[in-house]
């Protein structure tokens, strides 16, 4: 890599060393003396790079009254920011179905919490104009932007009560996604405000990426994953990264650029026993102010007692596993897919 050359990762949901407080009173408390571990086996690849990029899956706050109508809430204590320092994150997205688990005040406190810790984020904020802003980090005389997006699936008439921000009050950018509407199912206000803001991102930025937290939990894809990130390249988007169904899903080569529909966890530090523990994350190269590479590597979470997240940076029975469940849910997309020397890289005409 040359020395102008910037380097970017991009993973999928974390969520370190915290607590769930499910309807019906019962709790799972997940937290660990130390919540660098789970980070251990990480440093040595992630180390020295540009720009270390996730969506943060729970606020960083202190438990408190959990938002209405939600099955489970989740919180990491303020400290365990530790975690994303020591693995080297500098930007974390936070439009997602847990941000607001504890309401404004867990908002605002993860906010302060990530800014004293020098982590940029996106995707929320203390009023609708800061959660749709793009977030541009300048690197070696380039801009690279971030936009991010929640499609929150409820029917219409929930969608308000506690999620999405307003004009003067705080919450996640988000796309109201239901049934109720015309196909493909997205409100029509939401995606015009979406276009708008892709299109005001990408003039400030060389390159941009947009992170939508969309779909459904377990599932294969669904009517509006598709129309939401073809909309974001559409509008200037150069890579749509994208989280929420905790499983992997297909890549989509779509007017040269390409959409990864769920790369799936990459630290979710609890024990479930339905829990996938396979996921990817993007190895990618800036060059000249363009994505000159993307490599897609393998994970697997939750090894050992520690659970520990560990990248698959060798060919092993595993990644290999990994690159064929990938390469077949692809190929349905028109993506093909190669594997060699533990890497997997999109063949794109």
């Amino acid at each position: 890599m040359a020395n102008d050359d910037i380097s970017l990762i991009a993973v999928g949901d974390v969520f370190v060393s915290g607590v769930i407080n499910h309807t019906g009173g019962r709790v799972q408390d997940n937290r660990r003396n130390n919540p660098n571990a789970v980070f251990d086996l990480v440093p040595p690849f992630l180390r020295g790079k540009d720009i270390i990029f996730c969506n943060l899956e729970g606020p960083f706050c202190k438990p408190g009254r959990p938002l209405q109508y939600k099955r489970s809430s989740w919180c990491s204590e303020p400290r365990n920011v530790s975690a994303l320092k020591y693995a080297g994150f500098n930007i974390v997205s936070l439009a997602n179905n847990q941000t607001m688990g504890y309401g404004p005040d867990g908002l605002m406190e993860t906010i302060e919490t990530l800014k004293s810790n020098g982590i940029a984020y996106v995707g929320a904020g203390e009023n609708l104009d800061e959660a749709r802003r793009p977030k541009i980090l300048s690197q070696k005389n380039t801009k690279i932007g971030f936009l991010a997006r929640f499609t929150n699936q409820y029917p219409a008439g929930l969608s308000l009560l506690g999620y999405g921000a307003r004009e003067n009050s705080p919450g996640v950018a988000q796309l109201v996604v239901s049934p109720l509407y015309e196909p493909p199912q997205v409100n029509e206000l939401d995606f015009e405000q979406f276009e708008e803001d892709v299109r005001m991102a990408k003039s400030m930025s060389d390159v941009l990426i947009v992170g939508c937290h969309m779909g459904v939990q377990g599932q294969a894809l669904t009517m509006h994953q598709p129309a939401i990130a073809h909309k974001a390249i559409d509008c200037g988007a150069d890579l749509v990264v994208c989280t929420h169904p905790h499983r992997i899903q297909g890549i989509e080569a779509y007017k040269g650029r390409l959409i990864f529909y769920s790369i799936g966890n990459f630290a979710l530090d609890f024990n479930y026993a339905q829990q996938p523990k396979e996921s990817i994350i993007l190895d990618c190269v800036v060059s000249n102010k363009t994505i000159k590479k993307i490599v897609v590597r393998p994970c697997l979470l939750n090894q050992g007692s520690e659970r520990q997240t560990k990248i698959l940076q060798e060919p092993t029975k595993d990644g290999e596993r990994i690159f064929a469940m990938l390469d077949k849910l692809s190929k349905k997309l028109g993506t093909t897919l190669s594997y060699e020397d533990g890497e997997i890289k999109v063949l794109v005409d």
